[in-house]
């Protein structure tokens, strides 16, 4: 799992997990979206920086991320402005802000999504969180208290890899049972359709066919035409 670094009294780690966004959507009084356009102040800044904070240290408490914020703007390691930016880089990375600013595009919806969940860029963050977690659950991704610790990006991330994995495990399944059947046709001596080609696993099973170039396309027009006493040129 990916976090962003920032050096405060030590190397620590910002995250924003679904757990750590379900909570400041909470704090905020449902107006997590509207993040991004809140005029930055101490307040301000403390906050994120703490709910960042927390899941990697669930000991820090508010007061604690004041005073490192405090040392570390003295420390001049760092201004109200920077670490603004590196907490918001980090929503940016973790796929919380283009929910947020623009919901059709967010990559885990478009990922995870499922013809059950029309319109979900319509609810209220909790209920967008909740659809993930669900959708999470329903691929097996990981134990349900496990999913509260990744962001949407991983997530995403993970529907992939799972999505991957199953095609290739069903593309072993199809492979074993191709050869099969291309080996009992070769060895009855049979040859494949109508040429002279000897049969392999690929015949046997469902794949994409590769797209005809337009010179294949035009040396087939060329035998049509032939076949039908054209002149071929």
């Amino acid at each position: 799992m990916r976090s962003t670094p920032i050096i405060l009294d030590r190397l620590r780690h910002i995250k924003y997990d679904l757990q750590a966004v379900w909570d400041m959507d909470y704090q905020m009084g449902g107006d997590f979206v509207n993040i991004l356009n809140k005029e930055i102040t101490f307040d301000l800044v403390q906050f994120l920086l703490w709910s960042g904070l927390i899941s990697e240290d669930p000991h820090l408490t508010m007061e604690g991320t004041g005073k490192l914020l405090r040392n570390a703007i003295a420390e001049k390691k760092g201004s109200l402005q920077d670490i603004t930016t590196i907490c918001i880089n980090e929503l940016i990375v973790s796929g919380w802000v283009p929910r947020m600013n623009d919901p059709v595009e967010t990559p885990a919806v478009e990922v995870l999504s499922d013809p059950g969940l029309d319109g979900v860029e319509d609810q209220p963050l909790s209920n967008y969180i909740l659809s993930l977690v669900g959708m999470a659950e329903t691929a097996g991704l990981l134990d349900s208290g496990q999913i509260w610790k990744h962001t949407p990006a991983e997530l995403a991330d993970l529907m992939v890899a799972v999505t991957e994995k199953e095609r290739l495990r069903e593309m072993a399944k199809d492979y074993r049972m191709g050869t099969i059947c291309a080996t009992v046709m070769q060895a009855g001596g049979m040859v494949w359709k109508d040429t002279q080609k000897s049969p392999i696993w690929l015949d046997f099973v469902p794949h994409e066919e590769k797209p005809q170039t337009a010179k294949e396309m035009g040396n087939i027009i060329r035998q049509a035409n032939a076949g039908l006493g054209g002149v071929v040129k």
